[in-house]
């Protein structure tokens, strides 16, 4: 076990020889044939198009790679999962009024461990980042202990001390026999240790592990995991394994391989671990659990290093790292329950009382992926709290990462930046720590009914306002819960230390339903970008989504900073609004090199919303002014005011133009008569209703028309739209 940036130990020993499996399955696709292509124009210019539903179907192949032995350097990673989605159609349009994912894991054989009678090194090495050597030996920069200290840190198969081994093994196996008897025997620590916490009771009832054993001090727990092949460990005590041996760094090189869990083993009690500096090397696919525990651990690798899963469930965690993967290894990680992680540079044990300093000091991640297909589960109905005191709290280096908050869960997650957070494998994001941070192509899900909370604010020692959001190699953020990044202070200009930054091409998709909300507070004099998108940026609002950026200050603010050709899109949304009232600087700026498309959509003015919009199309340049324009809508002082009002750069405030209809059971006569049914919540103002057969017109007699206005750069042009029926706001 040697430094995070040693990068020749990929082709070393212990590789393992994997088989990649694929399945094909056979698949009925339904096909519907589409007779006709009927266009409804709707009042405001807006239309809604009715289209035969089709079933989507696809399959999924999954090969899965498993990394080597061997302990790579902190490199780089991303979070990717593969989903089957079902697309629905729907046929919607508007009133007068308002115009217009489970993981499983493979278990491989038992790893070939050492003789029970091997005698570990009697030299104690910390091993440092900056460790370049393929071997684990101890170079010039290295802390050596000499044997009157604890023995020994590097400890391949338990104890030093030989010669209780045959008594151990005797004692262990009655005891895993007698574990599930009522007169079971355990091995007990008489050591004093603090009264335990009550667990927080959680909602998922689990059968008996038959395959288990129980601990009750710190060799039994190291044997447990290293050579034991239970796959539920029990902990009956409060363990402190800094008795057996008490270093920063203490590398378990091989654990026997297996799915296996670690938890209290008394229902209500949360036991507390102390893993001091033990690191447990998995580096195969298998899943560790940790579940009803209070865990403290000095190590940045990890208590288990390069495990192919891991599940956190009700687990508190203080101490130098929650989770490190090398490049070679597919992780999907688990929050469920109530959990909370935070990295510190060092911490006071709750059993022995003693202060130990974490390895790395405070400038460590609560994950980090170097590379691979990573993915990240906040549960359902999860509670989950992270954060670091000057570092990113989520960092993948490389690869292709996905991030799913489920429906119900509750994320919140706090950066904290004192200027020199752990900056390797070129993750790029200099002094200034993030709440996310990636170099993967990355995807982040937000569910309906989930709730996402990122907090940056520059605290007591803080050198700077940490950065939310930091996604460098391409981004896709769907957010159909609520998204909400709260930035209090004055956010750093150094090393695009924006609240939001994302490199290269960007979609942030908001749902329908769906929240995004970006606001800075206390700014002071900051005059750059609340978001930055420097490649090419899609922001695309479903109906009945919210959208919302705000900021305070006195320097010249940008709200969004988009690149050449970057787009900004919407059809009704329930709230789109930029707003820097609050800000004092003439040189602020709304948007900057982007283009807006919005329909169906009324401007708000001190509280007093316009006339329905059929559509409003803007391009602003690098400076934020709107430099074009295009409005349209039913009244003609409408166009013309929302015109006017574009120089504004205190306020973009759209809301939906009004409630939707429903149009259903439609249907076209061979002598062109349409009939269908229409219901609205809105009110009972008319639907005019244009008809199209393909691309050409249909027979269908024209009753009428009405006329849209039209504001191009300040001009305004009027068109009378023909319909070919009127109808109320229900019936037909």
């Amino acid at each position: 076990m040697v430094s995070k940036n040693n990068k020749k130990l990929i082709a070393e020993k212990n590789r393992r020889n994997e088989k990649q499996r694929f399945a094909i399955r056979k698949l009925n696709i339904g096909v519907a044939s589409v007779l006709l292509g009927i266009t409804f124009s709707i009042y405001g210019g807006g239309q809604a198009v009715a289209h035969a539903d089709t079933a989507n179907a696809s399959d999924q192949v999954a090969a899965s790679d498993t990394g080597d032995n061997s302990l790579a350097d902190k490199s780089e990673v991303a979070l990717s999962n593969t989903a089957l989605n079902a697309s629905q159609s729907s046929t919607s349009a508007t009133s007068a009024n308002g115009a217009v994912q489970s993981q499983s894991s493979a278990n491989s054989q038992p790893a070939a461990t050492a003789s029970d009678n091997a005698v570990a090194s009697s030299a104690a090495v910390e091993a440092t980042k900056d460790q370049s050597t393929a071997e684990n030996q101890p170079s010039a920069g290295q802390e050596v202990q000499t044997p009157a200290q604890a023995q020994p840190v590097v400890q391949e198969n338990g104890s030093g001390d030989t010669s209780l081994d045959a008594t151990r093994q005797v004692l262990n196996a009655v005891a895993r026999r007698n574990s599930n008897s009522a007169g079971a025997i355990h091995l007990t620590s008489f050591a004093a240790v603090p009264a335990s916490t009550p667990a927080v009771a959680t909602s998922d009832a689990t059968a008996e592990d038959t395959n288990a054993v129980t601990v009750t001090d710190a060799q039994g727990l190291i044997d447990a995991i290293q050579k034991g092949s239970a796959t539920t460990i029990n902990v009956a005590n409060d363990i402190n394994l800094a008795k057996v041996t008490d270093s920063n760094y203490t590398y378990i090189r091989k654990i026997n391989t297996r799915d296996f869990t670690i938890k209290s083993a008394t229902n209500g009690v949360k036991h507390t671990i102390d893993f001091s500096g033990y690191v447990f090397n998995m580096s195969t696919p298998n899943t560790v659990t940790f579940k009803d525990l209070d865990i403290y651990a000095r190590s940045y690798w990890g208590v288990v290093y390069n495990a192919g899963g891991y599940v956190y469930d009700n687990v508190n965690f203080t101490g130098s790292q929650l989770i490190y993967t090398a490049s070679n290894t597919d992780a999907t990680v688990t929050f469920k329950n109530k959990v909370t992680a935070t990295t510190v540079g060092s911490y006071t044990s709750p059993i022995d009382g003693k202060s130990r300093s974490s390895q790395g000091g405070d400038t460590q991640q609560i994950l980090q992926f170097e590379g691979g297909t990573n993915q990240i589960i906040f549960d359902e109905n999860s509670d989950v709290t992270l954060g670091t005191t000057n570092s990113n709290v989520l960092e993948v280096d490389r690869g292709t990462a996905t991030i799913d908050v489920k429906n119900g869960a509750n994320v919140t997650i706090n950066p904290h930046s004192k200027g020199n957070p752990e900056n390797r494998n070129g993750i790029g994001t200099g002094s200034i720590a993030r709440a996310i941070a990636s170099n993967a192509n990355t995807t982040i899900n937000v569910d309906k009914g989930a709730n996402l909370t990122i907090n940056t604010e520059k605290a007591s020692g803080d050198s700077d306002v940490a950065g939310a959001l930091y996604l460098n190699s391409d981004a896709t953020l769907n957010v159909n819960g609520d998204l909400n990044i709260n930035s209090t202070g004055t956010p750093s200009t150094k090393n695009d230390g924006y609240p939001v930054y994302i490199a290269g091409n960007a979609a942030i998709n908001v749902g329908n339903g769906g929240k995004f909300n970006l606001s800075a507070t206390n700014t002071g004099s900051y005059n750059d970008n609340l978001m930055s998108i420097s490649g090419k940026g899609t922001v695309k609002l479903a109906p009945h989504s919210n959208f919302k950026i705000s900021g305070d200050g006195t320097g010249a603010l940008t709200a969004i900073n988009l690149s050449s050709g970057s787009t900004l899109t919407s059809d009704q949304p329930d709230l789109f609004t930029i707003d820097l009232s609050a800000n004092t600087s003439t040189g602020k700026s709304l948007i900057k090199n982007g283009t807006i498309h919005f329909t169906r959509v009324k401007t708000v003015t001190d509280g007093n919303e316009s006339q329905p919009l059929g559509k409003i199309d803007v391009t602003y340049d690098r400076n934020g002014n709107a430099t074009s324009y295009t409005i349209t809508a039913q009244d003609e002082n409408t166009v013309k005011q929302v015109g006017e009002g574009l120089a504004n750069k205190n306020l973009i405030d759209l809301v939906k133009a009004g409630e939707d209809v429903t149009l259903s059971n439609l249907h076209l006569s061979k002598n062109n008569v349409l009939t269908g049914t229409v219901a609205s919540s809105g009110s009972d103002n008319p639907i005019y209703v244009t008809v199209k057969v393909g691309k050409g017109s249909a027979n269908v007699p024209v009753i009428g028309n009405y006329t849209v206005y039209t504001n191009t750069n300040g001009t305004v042009t009027s068109n009378n739209v023909d319909y070919a029926a009127e109808t109320a706001s229900t019936g037909w």
